[in-house]
């Protein structure tokens, strides 16, 4: 793809596009500017406030709900939540259930990024530039605990230069696009330009 200041492409190493559906209608809280619900900012609360005020946020959260048809989005905050509700000590019923969730987006993660080592050490190998986005990149540069922040894939940003380049190493790794792109590889590099 090509990004506005035409100093990089990416190419996305798609993976486990599994999703946690829920049968629960998602309602926009008009009164947000955002777009967050009430209940999205108990669970915002419940992960970053400390102590009485993050079981309180919790507590106000899962009233009325069943975890097991909860959205996905929600599943992705629960790592932070369960660190967060433990660290301070406190006890909730839904706890361990949530710290299985959170060893589910360990495993996942470690996958995906076992998966990504031979594309990034090929890239390496080849001295192309690589910049890790999102999660893999945030895990990378902050030595984050990699169940806190599940991923569903591997953003990697390269230099528009080399994506021809790039296409053709990951063609040969075995990796196919989820898509097939508007245009060759070599055409979308010259977009850059």
């Amino acid at each position: 793809p090509h990004y506005a200041d035409g100093r990089y492409g990416a190419y996305h190493l798609a993976a486990m596009d599994q999703r946690v559906a829920s049968t629960r209608p998602r309602v926009i809280d008009a009164t947000s500017r955002v777009g967050l619900t009430a209940k999205d900012v108990h669970l915002l609360r419940a992960a970053l406030l400390d102590g009485p005020a993050a079981a309180s946020a919790f507590a106000a959260w899962r009233q009325g709900l069943d975890i097991d048809d909860i959205d996905y989005g929600w599943s992705r905050l629960l790592p932070l939540v369960q660190r967060n509700l433990a660290r301070s000590g406190i006890d909730d019923p839904w706890l361990p259930r949530m710290q299985g969730i959170r060893r589910l987006y360990w495993a996942r993660n470690l996958t995906l990024l076992h998966r990504a080592r031979p594309v990034l050490a090929a890239f390496a190998g080849a001295g192309i530039p690589v910049i890790l986005l999102k999660g893999a990149g945030i895990t990378a540069s902050f030595c984050a605990s990699i169940d806190l922040r599940p991923m569903d894939d591997v953003d990697i940003m390269v230099p528009p230069d080399r994506l021809a380049q790039v296409v053709d190493m990951m063609t040969s790794l075995g990796w196919r696009p989820k898509e097939t792109p508007p245009c060759s590889a070599a055409e979308m590099a010259a977009l850059t330009h």
